[in-house]
């Protein structure tokens, strides 16, 4: 399947998305606030509460609520925030926070700023008829690309395959063998899948 194939059918869907709810949790395929703001919580646990600021790569960033969650909800300080999206009509719905926080967006597939932390919070949720072997083999590229583009550590969530009923459109990842892959990469991969939500998170703190 061509690399394009995929981005083109993915930013369709969440342009749809965007074009109907918003920059809300629904416009970025979340099922409301409260679900996001605990899947924030736990990928935010990679990070130190030492008080330093930090660089952060927000890998499907959609409208911003990652970044608006840490300085609205958090203690940690960022002093350079990239935003990488595929689709242009969710990036062109954010509004920038106020601050002298340098943020950069770019509408990409692709990470191409080395930051502190990494994250990606239900980028990899949406396969849409992308064959699910290909899908899994793109998201374990994009967290090693995201591993390499990150200096102190990273974190990313799937749904869990753990469940009894599944959307055909969307990708269910197992958490054993996604923290087996992450094990390998270096560092120290924690699994996170008791928060109350049919997905998991994965942290990994680099050496």
């Amino acid at each position: 399947m061509a690399m394009q194939s995929w981005k083109t059918k993915i930013s369709e869907y969440y342009k749809n998305k965007v074009k109907q709810f918003g920059a809300t949790p629904q416009g970025v395929d979340w099922n409301s606030k409260e679900s996001q703001a605990t899947r924030f919580e736990q990928l935010l646990k990679v990070i130190p509460q030492d008080g330093e600021p930090v660089s952060i790569n927000d890998y499907g960033c959609g409208y911003g609520a990652l970044l608006h969650y840490i300085l609205n909800s958090t203690c940690i300080r960022v002093n350079s925030y990239y935003g990488y999206d595929i689709c242009r009509e969710v990036l062109q719905s954010w509004t920038k926070p106020k601050g002298r926080i340098k943020i950069e967006l770019t509408q990409t597939s692709e990470v191409l700023h080395l930051a502190d932390y990494s994250f990606s919070s239900g980028a990899f949720n949406v396969k849409l008829d992308i064959p699910e072997d290909k899908w899994k083999k793109l998201i374990l590229n994009l967290v090693y690309s995201l591993y390499r583009k990150s200096r102190k550590g990273l974190a990313f969530n799937c749904l869990t395959s753990h469940i009894d009923y599944k959307e055909p459109h969307l990708f269910y990842a197992d958490p054993e063998e996604f923290l087996l892959f992450c094990s390998k990469l270096g560092g120290t991969s924690t699994l996170l899948d008791n928060y109350g939500l049919y997905d998991w998170t994965i942290l990994i703190k680099k050496d």
